[in-house]
């Protein structure tokens, strides 16, 4: 799994805030295993350009995780600069 951050298990009561994540091959961001991480205002942005799998094919991928919380922040798709290649995330 190649993600932009990625977090596992034994991650517990962190946050990630005003973050950017953009143009990455699979999720901007993944989470793991992790128990009580809070994503805020964060934008992420063309993420997921493998789109073979779950966890390549998305903004955030969660998997085995609890008591996540994302608020604020945007999540939009797009193309590389210059308005080719494929829309990602698909």
């Amino acid at each position: 799994m190649r993600l932009s951050w990625s977090a596992y298990g034994g991650t517990e009561a962190n946050s990630i805030s005003n973050s950017l994540f953009d143009r990455n091959y699979s999720a901007g961001l993944g989470l793991i295993g992790v128990t009580s991480m809070a994503v805020s205002n964060s934008v992420f942005f063309r993420n997921g350009r493998n789109n073979v799998a779950p966890d390549q094919n998305a903004q955030i991928y969660v998997s085995g995780s609890k008591n996540i919380s994302i608020s604020g922040g945007l999540s939009k798709v797009g193309q590389d600069d210059g308005g080719t290649g494929t829309y990602t995330p698909a």
